[in-house]
């Protein structure tokens, strides 16, 4: 096929236009289909050969089926993740009981770290702190890797912690959440090192309106997307 030159007088039609985005679809669909499989070939690839042979080839985290399987070992495993996903929704009075006391814990986890802030630190050391504390009051691990954000981080959703220091006026967020006799807590708070500004106050109080709005709006049966109006 011969390259074609577009001079600037010529114009390029909507049926070009529209043919190139759909070649370029099929292409992108083309090179998914390409790499899906290449990943798991990939990821094989690097897995120590005799786990390969024996089946255990990584390929994901397990929560906890690994454990199941070990427990019973006669029993085949098979997909039925939502029929599990509805009966895990319905808690009876002791769940209920172990989500309550996985969440005061947490509370009193980041209790102490929030007093234990200082000038410098780092957010990998607070956040290495909220696992050592958790540690000691009996949880067995985090729910997830703990999140401190200090200053201009916490503008950013979901941020991995750093090595950046804590100053004097800096928001500060914990988004932490800690396993308790397998059930998870998961919160966030913001406080402020120092004295807040009056904009920091302002946002911050407005929030906490919007909070208290929504809390006292939830009713049994009301679908969850009507807190957030």
């Amino acid at each position: 096929m011969s390259a074609q030159i577009i001079h600037k007088s010529q114009k390029v039609s909507k049926a070009d236009v529209a043919f190139n985005i759909i070649l370029y679809g099929i292409c992108g669909l083309i090179l998914l289909l390409i790499a899906y499989p290449l990943y798991f070939i990939i990821i094989a690839s690097f897995s120590n050969p005799s786990e390969v042979s024996n089946g255990n080839v990584w390929l994901w985290p397990s929560q906890f089926t690994i454990r199941l399987m070990d427990a019973r070992p006669d029993v085949r495993p098979t997909l039925g993740s939502k029929p599990v996903d509805d009966a895990r929704m319905r808690k009876g009075a002791d769940e209920l009981e172990k989500m309550r006391i996985s969440s005061r814990k947490n509370d009193e986890v980041s209790r102490r770290v929030l007093g234990n802030l200082k000038e410098g630190m780092t957010e990998t050391e607070v956040a290495a702190m909220y696992l050592s504390i958790a540690k000691e009051l009996g949880a067995s691990g985090p729910s997830f890797e703990p999140l401190v954000c200090f200053g201009a981080n916490c503008a950013e959703p979901h941020h991995a912690s750093d090595e950046t220091r804590l100053k004097k006026g800096d928001s500060v967020i914990l988004d932490v959440g800690l396993v308790w006799q397998d059930y998870c807590s998961d919160m966030t708070r913001t406080v402020f090192f120092g004295e807040a500004t009056e904009e920091q106050r302002k946002v911050y109080e407005l929030v906490e309106r919007a909070n208290a709005a929504g809390r006292n709006a939830v009713k049994p049966g009301m679908p969850m997307k009507m807190f957030d109006k």
